[in-house]
């Protein structure tokens, strides 16, 4: 089955972004370290040990001023080579998702896209196609903001595949729309599982965050705030695991420990979890049928999936 990648064309962070100028080339490319295309294929005649001093060497060669440390690092490299011709691509520019298939193997590039005593090294790309962000859903501005120069998309496979059997944006809708929930649960992503359930607090327990950004500020809670009405404090965790959980996780009953009984606190775990006093469980099912059966969370549904306000 094809994969998905995402590659960033931009040398460090907040280097020169090169990723439209590539692209109109009908080119991918990277540069991490002075190495060749030529090094690259006698590294992968040797050792890992020697591998690795052999691209330390390529870097002390061009001048590149940092230095490889493990052989670890050159795991992007070789998941640039990786990418086969049915594999999809993508990139972001010009507020659009843009896909395509790579077609050759990896080059050198004109030595004028050499930064830092780094060398580009490309490949072609054909078919392309590209999609505006603010006419699909928005899930997909999660995929352009992850971090990393490339890596494989996993998180949001079935989002780049609908991608891949859509002709523009309006499909790329009617596809999501066909989805089972399990397919489309899938399709948001763990993000898109933390703002479902933060949607869910604020519509059904009037919670307003208390300067906190929802997801990963802290470790064992998603969320922190408050009953906007009365007052009474809200802590969540959000667990998308697609298997029962079982018992509450250990950790997270640790951190709540002194919150249990005074304030409220919440488990969103999609794949359902044993009930532990204090703690309300909210399960994936929960969500479906609140969708299905409440008017609240039907219009909340509809709102979602872009079509507006039409809770019928």
């Amino acid at each position: 089955m094809p994969n998905c990648f995402y590659i960033r064309m931009r040398l460090g962070t907040g280097g020169e972004d090169l990723a439209e100028e590539l692209w109109e080339k009908n080119r991918i490319g990277i540069w991490f370290g002075g190495w060749t295309p030529i090094d690259y294929q006698r590294s992968l005649e040797v050792t890992p040990s020697e591998r690795l001093q052999l691209f330390k060497e390529a870097n002390t060669r061009t001048g590149v001023k940092w230095q490889w440390k493990r052989v670890g690092e050159l795991g992007v490299i070789d998941r640039f080579y990786q990418i086969k011709p049915d594999d999809w691509v993508c990139t972001s520019f010009a507020g659009c998702l843009h896909i395509a298939h790579v077609n050759v193997p990896v080059e050198l590039a004109d030595a004028k896209y050499t930064r830092d005593c780094e060398p580009l090294k490309w490949r072609e790309i054909i078919a392309k196609r590209k999609f505006r962000l603010s006419e699909l859903p928005d899930s997909y501005r999660l995929i352009t903001a992850a971090q990393g120069a490339l890596y494989q998309i996993r998180s949001y496979d079935i989002a780049m595949r609908i991608l891949a059997v859509s002709a523009n944006e309006r499909e790329a809708f009617q596809h999501v729309a066909q989805l089972s929930w399990n397919e489309w649960i899938d399709f948001l992503g763990p993000k898109g599982w933390e703002s479902l359930c933060t949607g869910y607090l604020i519509l059904q327990h009037d919670f307003l965050p208390t300067g906190l950004i929802t997801g990963g500020t802290l470790k064992d809670f998603d969320m922190i705030g408050a009953n906007f009405k009365t007052g009474e404090r809200i802590f969540a965790q959000c667990k998308k695991d697609k298997n029962p959980l079982g018992k509450v996780p250990k950790e997270f009953l640790q951190a709540a420990e002194d919150l249990l009984g005074r304030d409220k606190v919440f488990l969103f775990a999609y794949g359902g979890c044993h009930n532990y006093p204090g703690v309300t469980v909210v399960t994936g099912e929960d969500i479906r049928k609140w969708f299905d059966q409440d008017s609240t969370g039907k219009r909340y549904w509809n709102i979602i999936n872009g079509r507006g306000d039409d809770s019928s």
